[in-house]
C-alpha cells in the first residue's frame, strides 16, 4: 500500500477516523418513517496522528521512542505520522468541511522531506492550542520607578488603569 506523509500543527495530535455507512429506514415515534445513517459493524478504522508536542518530547532510537526529560513542547511546529493513502483519501471525502484541513493545520504529502518543506511554509499557522509563553518583558514602570514585567505571551490578558500598585507605562500613561 501507498503512504503519505501527514503533517499535525495541532499540539497534542488527533485522532483520524473514517468508517462505512448504510442508509437505513427506520421507525421514529414522532416523526413516523425516516432516513437515517447508521455505521456499518468492523468498518470504523482509527488512525492517531501525532502532534507537535509528542515529536518534541520523544525522540526515536533504533525501534523505539525515548522520552526527552527538560526538552520544552514550547515552539510551535508539527507532528508526521505516515498512514495509508488510502485512509488519507477517505478522510478528506467523509471530512470535506473540516477547518484544520482548510486552514493548513493538517495536510498530507507524498514523502517526510515534502512534508517538512510544507510545514516550514506554514510555521507562522497557530491552533491556539500551543504552550503559553512563559519569558517576562518589561511593560512599564510604577509609581517608584521600578521596572513592571509581564508575560510574553500576547494571549494572556494585561492590566488596564491604574491598579493597586500603581502601574503605568514607561511613558507614563496608565496601563
Amino acid at each position: 500500500m501507498a503512504k503519505v506523509c501527514v503533517a499535525c500543527g495541532i499540539v497534542q495530535g488527533m485522532v483520524l477516523d473514517v468508517a462505512e455507512y448504510d442508509r437505513v429506514r427506520i421507525n421514529h415515534p414522532g416523526l413516523g418513517r425516516i432516513w437515517e445513517n447508521r455505521i456499518r459493524p468492523d468498518s470504523k478504522k482509527t488512525v492517531t496522528v501525532e502532534g507537535s508536542a509528542r515529536s518534541q518530547w520523544t525522540e526515536t532510537v533504533g525501534d523505539r521512542d525515548v522520552r526527552l526529560i527538560g526538552k520544552p513542547a514550547q515552539k510551535a511546529g508539527y507532528g508526521f505520522t505516515m498512514i495509508d493513502e488510502s485512509f488519507w483519501r477517505k478522510y478528506v471525502e467523509q471530512h470535506p468541511d473540516s477547518e484544520v484541513i482548510k486552514s493548513g493545520l493538517l495536510f498530507a504529502a507524498p514523502t517526510l522531506k515534502a512534508a517538512r518543506e510544507k510545514a516550514r511554509a506554514h510555521l507562522q499557522l497557530r491552533s491556539g492550542l500551543e504552550p503559553v509563553d512563559g519569558t517576562s518583558v518589561v511593560t512599564g514602570k510604577n509609581q517608584y520607578g521600578m521596572n513592571v514585567y509581564a508575560v510574553a505571551d500576547e494571549r494572556l490578558p494585561r492590566p488596564r488603569g491604574r491598579t493597586a500598585n500603581g502601574l503605568v507605562a514607561a511613558d507614563g500613561s496608565p496601563i
